[in-house]
């Protein structure tokens, strides 16, 4: 039930957390979570009526429905009123959480804790919480059926210096931590950038920007 990148993103979650997991899906986190004993309580919620009839499918087949709830929702639109303190947003594009975030002013609080699992624009979700007064404390990277995922935990009022290219792309706290696959990681989107420049001087646009950046990730993949 719980997969590599689920697990990945339960390892952010604090001990005794009252959870709540937007997207939830089938609800396979939340459920791992209050299994294990890891959290108080747990909200699922979702916005298709469809993934959150499965999701309490799932729940009552778990025994779990006292502890953990099901709400249709918009992100976290009705979900704030549960007073989560860990906030799951995961399987979901970069801008789509950064829509989700800009929208509830109720995370703009240093007791809450984001977890986040963007699957496109991660440099621009980084910047975000940066630009909106969030702390990076945590980051890793997970490797599942070819795919690269990374996930960020982030909590509001903590400063942090400015993020470089390279930082914003693979992680300042990956690259701190040394994770394990932090330099094929790096040789991945070293790749994708190569296309990307390739791109752009088909196009006849400029893509020095593009060659710093590759530049600057050479250090990590070598």
């Amino acid at each position: 039930m719980i997969t590599k990148r689920l697990l990945a993103a339960s390892e952010f979650v604090r001990d005794g957390a009252v959870f709540a997991d937007i997207g939830t899906d089938h609800a396979f986190l939340p459920i791992y979570l209050v299994t294990s004993g890891r959290v108080r309580s747990a909200v699922a919620s979702d916005i298709s009526p469809s993934s959150l009839s499965k999701a309490r499918a799932n729940i009552e087949k778990s025994g779990c429905s006292d502890i953990i709830t099901t709400v249709l929702s918009d992100g976290l639109e009705k979900v704030i009123d549960f007073h989560p303190t860990d906030i799951a947003v995961c399987g979901m594009g970069g801008e789509t959480i950064i829509r989700i975030l800009s929208a509830c002013p109720g995370i703009l609080d240093p007791s809450v804790r984001l977890i986040l699992g963007p699957q496109s624009f991660v440099p621009d979700l980084r910047t975000f919480l940066q630009d909106n007064g969030f702390g990076i404390i945590g980051e890793s990277i997970c490797r599942e059926r070819g795919r690269y995922y990374s996930f960020i935990a982030a909590q509001f009022g903590i400063k942090e210096p400015a993020y470089s290219g390279a930082e914003l792309i693979l992680g300042r706290k990956n690259i701190e931590n040394g994770s394990p696959i932090l330099r094929e990681y790096a040789s991945h989107e070293i790749e994708v950038l190569e296309t990307k420049a390739r791109g752009l001087n088909v196009s006849g646009r400029d893509a020095s920007g593009v060659h710093k950046l590759i530049d600057s990730l050479r250090e990590y993949a070598e």
